[in-house]
């Protein structure tokens, strides 16, 4: 074709080839040197000549329906400890919040785009958008947890329809030169929405008294706004581009002239009810600006388009999912996003717990680090991608092939793989926290540099399909993203981060070297798919692209300093760790030895100044091994020589007093009373058990026997193995209650630790150690976190072990009762804590006035609970209980520590009146600086509270009357009933022990000593 000469803006003269070229404006440079492709039309309808502010203010409100949607679905992740508890639900039940509000983002894109191509993308949206305000609002009122999952799979669907209706937008309303920047927007919004929603909502969850609730509330708000934005301010885009070609007549051609065009266009995603004249001769460097008549807009809705046949546009998606791009773009956004999305969803078990213990907002802030990911990331997937291809156009004479907007991958191409490796190492090894971030912020980035490249890739292509291919793309990398979501948690704590990510590293990298074949072969596979859709130009400019943009890199850049800097970085960590914490390290006691393999980290717990070696199955069963073997020795070893050694140990832990005060008050922050306490009870409690070694209660008895000349003899024996399990709230003293009477009674324990106060339990099995007590009479173990399940599942099943001494909480109580149950032993305790007060009604006004009275004398004043995941489930009683009506009298806001906010854990006390059986407080544990109050008729109706408690460890009864008192205690079905004294009562020469959850079994005295033994009988017949 002969070159045309055309006028410019500028007045001067310029040679453009037209129809298989762009037009090359070298007068322009707000177009990159490029004409405007495609050439606006004539008709006043098409929206490439609607003014730029009208476009802009149409795409922001329409990506913002993406944001609100990621915003909702995302920010619930910072709550799902909160939701186990208020919901009473696993961690993986939770998780379904989560997982299938993915897979529903998936699939809604099947469903939205087909209407939106026969109906109109402006009234989905405003569908959509309504559907996303309605559910949102049912989600903040959601009662059960069923309501929940159902409005957020609903959310799911809903908020679906943005992702792959916007694309079609932007190729709608914008010209090639614009559309890497445009669709950086839209993909900007939709990652700032996946990352603001955990950060906001980790500060609502926190301090907002509603909790999740009040952030629903918030998204509602949004959602709604999304709505009213939607249906003021975007037209209806939708249009038929007329023809390009060089054999189309400039008129305007019928469609019911010619069968073979009209069948053609029914499936086109880009249509309106009637096609348009072919392009006017428009100067390549300006557009006739058509402005939006707004009221019109206003009263538009649906737009139905009778050329388009709705089944097929319902399988046009399906077509394009073997197209090479396709499959390339599905492959490099989900591998690139399930990166991020392992991270998003794994964050609160990773910072909530130790050593990080973040609060729920200050997880929330990590997502700062994603946002700076992603505002650099759009700026270079976006505009820096739109220069790089211009340039290449231009260089190339005007010759555009799609494949040239790949190069613009190659300078940010591996920020997101190496963000996968120092996420690895970060995670795992535990490093500071700023480290997770930095990798966090460079995963962010890949999660949006490539995916955006590849998309707008994906619209040069397909420019006609745009809405069609991205409803493919978006299916399929929700689906990918779902499945990884779906087991990233377990995943993790199975594989462990390094082995999960190292992985990650291979899923990320290998796409994006896939680009360079692509680059080169790309034309002839889309050719392949479709030999009617070729490039523009037959010429091709793939090797000269490579050489200039090498060419144009800085000099001296170097590519691979980063990752020589990183290994570097990481030789300086392990040796850090080799030289300046193993000497704070926290060994197992296996057989009177410290376990400690320095040079084995992947078992390593790290905790503020040091770590602790985690035990693994094969430690389990060398500390069983060891136990056993001491058996056969110690049990027969004579009750006096075992009082001397309890007797040694007394005296050493009095001698050790203030080193063991000073490890509980450390790891537990309680006060020196509690860690005194602590103290001086493990004393009484092992010089009592010692002394009742040598006392008539435990030597057994002769009782008579039927026959003549017949004696009957009953002994009292050890059992084996006692598996010692104890908590970290009272950690000197139930540590050594957990193995004290077992040993005494001639058993040998196994004393398993709780990774809160590790340093506590190593200091009680190391003083066994040096109170001369034989190797193996007490074994010590930890285990971290993620390898619970198997440590515990060992302890408790194997044979040898045959009893279970556990104090803690209900719901772990329960699971240790199962397994234990299975290998048929009895349980233990869990720990006693006063929660309700039952008054009645006579008396009740007098008792709150007392009540409240007492708490405006320690107003403002504020306590420590052991861990954020505590605090969050104290927040969560709280919040369920002033939603069903209960009235909250508080000590005040947490109080600052000299003028620092306050530690995420510190709680004020509440006092929670009106309680009903309605509320989870009215029957759950708080363990925490609060108190309920419930309000009764009579003494029938306070006995029936307490009797209908799951619980009945201990209880108090508070009268003049002494003789109603005692008999009301004696009805009361609990261990121990204390009249006119606190239920927190306990001495080692009482017998200890609860009724229904509160365990089974007796502490204390001699019949502490009885539960860890067992009778025998002997007939001697003279």
């Amino acid at each position: 074709m002969e070159p045309t000469v055309e006028h410019h803006a500028d007045g001067g003269h310029h040679i453009s080839h037209i129809v298989e070229h762009i037009a090359i404006d070298a007068g322009s440079k707000s177009h990159h040197g490029l004409g405007l492709w495609p050439p606006p039309s004539s008709d006043p309808r098409d929206p490439l000549r609607w003014p730029r502010s009208g476009k802009l203010l149409a795409l922001v409100v329409t990506t913002f329906f993406n944001f609100v949607g990621n915003f909702a679905n995302a920010g619930l992740s910072v709550a799902t400890v909160l939701l186990e508890m208020q919901f009473h639900k696993s961690g993986q039940e939770i998780n379904k919040l989560l997982t299938f509000n993915f897979l529903l983002l998936g699939i809604g894109n099947l469903v939205w785009v087909p209407l939106s191509v026969k109906f109109g993308k402006r009234p989905m949206l405003l569908i959509s958008s309504t559907i996303m305000f309605a559910t949102l609002l049912w989600a903040a009122k959601a009662t059960t947890f069923n309501q929940l999952l159902a409005s957020r799979c609903i959310l799911g669907f809903a908020s679906a329809a943005g992702e792959s209706i916007l694309p079609g937008i932007v190729s709608d309303m914008f010209f090639l030169h614009e559309r890497g920047a445009m669709m950086a927007i839209y993909v900007i919004f939709i990652s700032c929405g996946s990352a603001v929603g955990p950060l906001i909502a980790g500060f609502v969850v926190q301090d907002s008294p509603g909790t999740w609730r009040d952030y629903e509330w918030v998204s509602a708000s949004l959602a709604g706004f999304t709505l009213v934005a939607i249906f003021f301010f975007y037209p209806e885009s939708s249009f038929i581009r007329p023809s390009t070609d060089e054999d189309t007549p400039s008129g305007s051609f019928d469609l019911a002239s010619d069968p073979a065009k009209k069948e053609e266009l029914d499936g086109m995603s880009s249509r309106v009810e009637n096609a348009v004249p072919a392009a006017a001769a428009v100067a390549v460097g300006t557009v006739p600006v058509v402005p939006i008549s707004y009221p019109r807009v206003w009263t538009s809705f649906f737009k139905i388009n009778p050329l388009v046949r709705l089944h097929r546009a319902f399988a046009m998606p399906f077509a394009f999912v073997l197209c090479v791009p396709v499959l390339w773009t599905i492959f490099i956004y989900g591998s690139s996003l399930a990166a991020q999305v392992i991270m998003i969803f794994s964050f609160p078990s990773l910072l909530l717990a130790p050593p990080y213990l973040f609060a729920a907002s200050s997880v929330g802030l990590m997502q700062i680090a994603a946002l700076i990911g992603f505002v650099f990331a759009c700026y270079g997937g976006g505009y820096i991608s739109d220069v790089i291809t211009a340039r290449l156009i231009i260089r190339n004479r005007g010759t555009f092939v799609p494949e040239q907007r790949l190069v613009s991958i190659l300078p940010g191409c591996f920020i997101g793989p190496a963000g996968c490796i120092l996420i690895a190492f970060a995670c795992d090894r535990s490093l500071h926290w700023s480290a997770i971030a930095v990798g966090f912020g460079m995963v962010s980035f890949g999660t949006v540099y490539a995916p955006n490249i590849a998309m707008t890739y994906l619209l040069d292509c397909y420019p006609e399909f745009s809405q069609e291919i991205l409803v493919a793309v978006n299916v399929v990398k929700n689906l990918v993203a779902f499945l990884f979501l779906y087991v990233a948690v377990d995943w993790i704590k199975s594989q462990g981060w390094i082995q999960v990510y190292m992985i990650m590293f291979m899923v990320v990298t290998l796409p994006l070297l896939l680009a360079i074949p692509l680059y080169y072969f790309g034309r002839r596979a889309r050719e392949a798919f479709d030999p009617n859709h070729g490039a523009i130009s037959s010429s091709s400019p793939r090797a000269q692209s490579f050489v200039w943009f090498v060419t144009a890199l800085p000099t001296g850049a170097r590519p691979t300093s980063s990752k020589v800097e990183f290994v570097e970085y990481v030789e300086q960590i392990e040796t850090a760790e080799q030289d300046d914490v193993v000497e704070h390290a926290i060994p197992l006691v296996l057989h009177g030895e410290t376990v400690l393999n320095e040079l084995d980290s992947s078992r390593r717990h790290l905790l503020p100044g040091g770590y602790f070696q985690g035990a693994d199955v094969d430690d389990c069963q060398r500390a069983i091994e060891s136990s056993a073997a001491a058996f056969e020795t110690w049990s027969h070893e004579s009750p006096i020589a075992r009082r001397q050694l309890l007797m040694k140990l007394a005296a050493l832990l009095r001698e050790r007093g203030d080193e063991a005060k000073a490890l509980t008050q450390a790891e537990i922050h309680c006060s020196e009373l509690w860690a005194d306490i602590n103290l001086q009870g493990s004393i009484g409690l092992i010089e009592e058990t010692a002394a009742m070694l040598t006392s008539t209660a435990v030597r057994g008895s002769m009782p008579h026997t039927a026959a003549p000349g017949s004696y009957g003899m009953v002994f009292t024996r050890p059992l084996g193995i006692v598996v010692g399990i104890a908590p970290w709230n009272a950690p000197l003293l139930l540590g050594f209650r957990a193995v004290v009477a077992p040993v005494a009674a001639g058993n040998t324990a196994i004393l398993k630790g709780s990774e809160l106060s590790p340093r506590t339990h190593y200091f009680i099995a190391n003083l066994f150690v040096e109170a001369g007590f034989p190797a193996g009479v007490v074994n010590f173990v930890l285990h971290r976190p993620e390898d619970a399940s198997d440590v515990v599942d060992v302890l408790i099943k194997h044979p040898a072990v045959r009893k279970i001494n556990f104090t803690g909480s209900t719901a772990v109580g329960r699971i240790v009762a199962q397994k234990a149950g299975q290998a048929l032993k009895p349980n233990g305790q869990i720990c006693m804590s006063t929660d309700l007060v039952v008054v009645v009604r006579a008396v009740a006004d007098a008792f709150k006035a007392e009540l409240q009275k007492a708490l405006r004398q320690i107003d403002g004043t504020s306590w420590t609970v052991i861990s954020p995941r505590s605090a969050a489930k104290l927040e969560g009683l709280v919040a369920d209980a002033v939603s069903k009506g209960a009235t909250v009298l508080s000590t005040a806001t947490a109080g600052s520590r000299s003028g620092l906010p306050p530690p995420p854990q510190d709680l004020p006390f509440r006092l929670v009146e009106d309680l009903t059986p309605a509320m989870h407080y009215f029957a759950e544990e708080s363990f925490g600086p609060m108190l309920g109050l419930v309000v009764v008729e009579d003494e029938a109706a306070a006995e029936r509270v307490v009797n209908a408690s799951e619980y009945g460890l201990s209880a108090a009864v508070w009268s003049r009357n002494h003789h109603r008192a005692l008999e009301l205690a004696r009805r009361l079905d609990v261990g121990a009933v204390h009249i006119n004294a606190p239920t927190v009562h306990d001495e080692a020469t009482l017998p200890h022990g609860g009724s229904k959850s509160s365990g089974f079994g007796r502490f204390g005295a001699e019949w502490g000593l009885l539960e860890f033994s067992q009778s025998q009988t002997v007939i001697l017949h003279a």
